[in-house]
Formats: structure tokens, sequence, C-alpha cells
């Protein structure tokens, strides 16, 4: 199964909801899922710091299916970047190439796309 297609929002209420763009409110609620609603109830519910950190996790949740597919996009174009046998992000040369594949050092920018992405589809 896939998640919710995107793009997301969130509205704003007694806490921060996150729902898909196409939704129009509670009178199509059966046509789409709620994604997430955000409290800033966790702490003083009138102290600013709290309600601002709540309001950026929010945005966060609601830009994951666009960080999704920029970070799917980019690994789409991973031979560009390994051009010549070498990775322009972490400098893996020809020298860690096993079996044709260029073995990526472990902090590389591809790995950690790699784990966010299978992370975010449930696959670790």
């Amino acid at each position: 199964m896939s998640h919710t297609p995107g793009p997301w929002r969130f509205e704003t209420g007694n806490d921060f909801g996150i729902v898909p763009t196409h939704w129009k409110g509670k009178e199509n609620l059966h046509d789409c899922a709620f994604i997430a609603s955000v409290s800033p109830w966790d702490g003083n519910p009138k102290d600013p710091d709290t309600i601002a950190e709540a309001r950026a996790n929010a945005h966060l949740i609601a830009s994951a299916p666009e960080m999704l597919q920029a970070l799917g996009a980019l690994l789409d174009r991973e031979e560009r970047i390994t051009e010549h046998g070498e990775c322009a992000l972490c400098y893996a040369t020809p020298n860690f190439v096993a079996e044709g594949d260029i073995i990526h050092a472990d902090d590389c920018p591809l790995e950690l796309i790699r784990a966010a992405i299978a992370r975010a589809r449930g696959l670790s």
C-alpha cells in the first residue's frame, strides 16, 4: 500500500492538522485520509516557542511527499552523479568498485537518501 498522494498542507485550529491538498473540509472527509495532527499541548500551550515548534513539525510533515519525490528523482540520476566510476558526492573511486557497482562511503549522501526513502516506505 502506498501513502496518501501529496501534496499535503496543514490547517490551524487547536492543533495543526495535516491533510491532502485536495481535501476541502469536513464535507468530503470520506474522500481522503487525515494524515496527522501536531499538537503544541505537550508543553505550555501558550508558550510561543512550543507553538512555533509544533508549527515547524507540521510544516515538516506536510512537506514529506515532495521531499520523497525529490530524493527519488536524485537517485534516478545516480548514473550522472557517478560518472566515470567516481561518486561526485563521496568521492568513491574505481578502486571501490565491486561487480560494476561503486561501493559508496557509509556517510555518502546517496546512501543517506536510500536509507531515508526506505524508512519512508516502511522498508527499514
